[in-house]
């Protein structure tokens, strides 16, 4: 069946500070953290200095959060909101190879910059609205050189698809969200030229499915980029819930075996986690993978 992926848990769907997050996945036996959102760490160095040296751990978009929160978007139409979104990708990079690791990933970017208490909600944008061609433009521009920083510090830069919800989709069609649809990830991983890896957030791409009217197995087996690594939870279809997983998903046998690594975004308790590493260790083990 080739290597076994990695399996990382989530912080960004704990509750508290992240430390306590981290601590409380570590009394539980996990000991894969991928470091994710949550509230402002205040100092940094201290954080992740505190963290267990066996503690295998790494970074994923916004973190570490500064104390001025907004939102990370790398085609953004504000000069400000695009150097601060690349500037903390920078840093992230640095940590990465910092810390010995191989990956950072980040998410695709917006045409128009959502209000930061919206994200989660309904959103509404403020100011100026790109065109697709022009965010994608300035995007794979950023994106490029944040991969050859990162290839110059030993570290892979991934890309993770957004997710357009039935509601989003009546608000603002397919012109606000990059990499919603697999004709979209195809043409921004196409135009990235090899620069980075797709990583596929399996809930953004389910419900973006629905949204367009595509069964979510047709829309996959069009997609021709495969991913890289994979952000795994459970919904209703409709909404991004981070609800817990059953191993009954529709995405089990398609996680390649050459898949560096699965995260795990859901939404329980750290005892909870522990028990959703173990089930997701037992389907991978199980299923056949699809390596097409």
């Amino acid at each position: 069946m080739g290597q076994k992926s990695e399996i990382f848990f989530s912080t960004g769907c704990l509750q508290g500070q992240t430390d306590e997050r981290v601590q409380s996945l570590v009394r539980n036996g996990i000991t894969s953290v991928e470091l994710s959102g949550g509230p402002p760490v205040a100092d940094p160095e201290r954080f992740f200095q505190s963290l267990p040296d066996n503690l295998n751990v790494q970074l994923h978009n916004y973190f570490p959060p500064p104390l001025t929160p907004f939102v990370m978007n790398l085609c953004s139409p504000d000069q400000g909101i695009r150097d601060s979104s690349r500037q903390l990708a920078r840093s992230a990079i640095q940590r990465t190879s910092d810390l010995g690791k191989k990956f950072y990933s980040l998410h695709a970017g917006f045409t128009a910059d959502p209000v930061v208490a919206d994200l989660g909600k309904t959103w509404s944008v403020r100011g100026t609205q790109l065109s697709m061609a022009e965010a994608t433009a300035i995007f794979v521009r950023e994106v490029t050189a944040l991969a050859n920083f990162a290839e110059r510090l030993g570290v892979r830069l991934l890309v993770e698809n957004n997710v357009l919800t039935a509601e989003m989709r009546d608000q603002f069609g397919l012109e606000l969200l990059m990499m919603s649809t697999a004709g979209q990830i195809d043409e921004t991983m196409q135009a990235l030229d090899g620069a980075c890896d797709l990583l596929l957030d399996a809930a953004h791409f389910q419900i973006s499915c629905y949204a367009t009217g595509v069964a979510v197995d047709e829309q996959f087996a069009d997609l021709g980029t495969r991913p890289r690594a994979w952000h795994l939870s459970s919904n209703d279809g409709l909404t991004d819930q981070n609800c817990p997983l059953s191993g009954n998903e529709w995405f089990w046998r398609y996680i390649k075996s050459s898949a560096e690594f699965v995260t795990l975004e859901v939404r329980c308790t750290a005892k909870e986690a522990g028990q959703q590493v173990s089930l997701t260790e037992s389907v991978l083990a199980q299923e056949t993978r699809y390596d097409s």
